[in-house]
């Protein structure tokens, strides 16, 4: 039996859920970043269904994607989107058993040293992320398309234009950075190394995010081709 608390953007938007929900075998967990208030689903986020229920502790999970639609739809299929999702998770789709992964936290260091140690070792980064100011992650971006690797990034055009911004660096550098078309934000914050191991989670790769933001961040040897079929859609729509 797992004890979950829900945390949403918009504590507004979720009456009744104030205290933790007891969640028993079988049961989808929501995580990832899925925002509980009426302008989820147009930012394309995506979300992890995990399910734990093994003497291991391993993880049973099915994964999912939004997409853009008009808010007030949003409003009233919200609730039979959720009942869906567990009905969904009940009927045992296509899964993934997972026992190992890493998961850090920030404020602190763990996120941003973890990322830049897999972009250091990676020959292919495809990355998918909100927001980039974090000069040291930069710097490590740039070192890996000077030594032969492919990096392509897709990210969000409101915050490439932050002053504090180093997707301009990106680009000058030759990397291929591409921002979002058909979605209101690009709002994901995952990379994929080497077409099998991910970073995702909710820290955006930001000094904030490091120094003052409560986040989180899990790497795992799974998902790959799912996350790498992502970003191919996200690569091809944004080059529209």
């Amino acid at each position: 039996m797992l004890f979950v608390h829900v945390v949403a953007h918009d504590i507004r938007s979720v009456k009744g859920l104030r205290r933790p929900n007891t969640i028993t075998d079988n049961v989808p967990i929501l995580v990832g970043m899925l925002l509980l208030y009426n302008r989820v689903l147009p930012k394309g986020n995506g979300v992890l269904c995990l399910n734990r229920r093994t003497p291991d502790h391993s993880f049973r999970v099915v994964f999912y994607f939004g997409g853009s639609m008009k808010n007030r739809i949003i409003l009233l299929i919200l609730p039979a989107l959720v009942l869906l999702g567990f009905f969904i998770g009940r009927r045992e789709p296509v899964r993934y058993e997972i026992t190992g992964g890493e998961v850090y936290f920030a404020p602190g260091l763990e996120c941003e040293e973890h990322i830049i140690a897999e972009i250091n070792k990676a020959n292919k980064i495809d990355i998918a992320v909100y927001s980039i100011t974090s000069v040291p992650v930069a710097k490590s971006i740039i070192s890996a398309h000077k030594r032969g690797a492919k990096v392509r990034i897709a990210t969000d055009r409101t915050m490439a234009g932050n002053k504090y911004s180093q997707v301009d660096e990106l680009s000058a550098a030759g990397i291929p950075v591409r921002k979002n078309k058909g979605h209101r934000q690009q709002h994901n914050k995952f990379a994929v190394f080497d077409g099998k191991r991910i970073v995702t989670g909710s820290y955006n790769w930001t000094k904030n995010a490091k120094q003052q933001n409560a986040e989180n961040c899990i790497f795992l040897d799974a998902f790959g081709p799912d996350y790498s079929k992502r970003f191919e859609y996200l690569w091809d729509l944004y080059g529209i």
